[in-house]
């Protein structure tokens, strides 16, 4: 249940907006008792949105990413940290093009250039047929 005045051993997240104790809260400086804004939990996701973010900062990491990928959330996370960057879905695709023209015939990064589109189908199969 959502608090609007929290107690002293509290404090409501600016992200989420509950209430949660202060040990859910990491501290600004070492040897300080003040706190920082969001709480552990919402400081995790930012954190690993920035992190898929670095990482995808070329198409080399998102292929290699997308080609582990086990369910569509999985997916689903990927393509929204990556198109931005590329400018959406064509961008994505003229990258991927480029980069496979630019790649040896025969060379691993093109098997998996083309083996990307065939690991998505499979894993967006299920929900195409619900």
């Amino acid at each position: 249940m959502l608090q609007t005045t929290p107690d002293s051993e509290s404090r409501i997240c600016t992200k989420c907006g509950n209430t949660k104790s202060l040990a859910q809260f990491r501290r600004r400086h070492a040897g300080t008792e003040i706190r920082h804004a969001h709480c552990n939990e919402c400081r995790n996701i930012l954190s690993r949105v920035a992190t898929a973010k670095k990482r995808f900062r070329d198409t080399r990491g998102f292929v290699s990413a997308a080609n582990r990928a086990r369910d569509v959330q999985q997916v689903s996370s990927l393509l929204s940290a990556i198109l931005p960057r590329f400018g959406g879905m064509v961008g994505l695709a003229n990258e991927m093009a480029r980069w496979y023209k630019e790649s040896a015939p025969g060379s691993i990064i093109r098997g998996r250039l083309i083996n990307l589109p065939i690991h998505l189908m499979i894993l967006l199969e299920p929900e195409r047929q619900a």
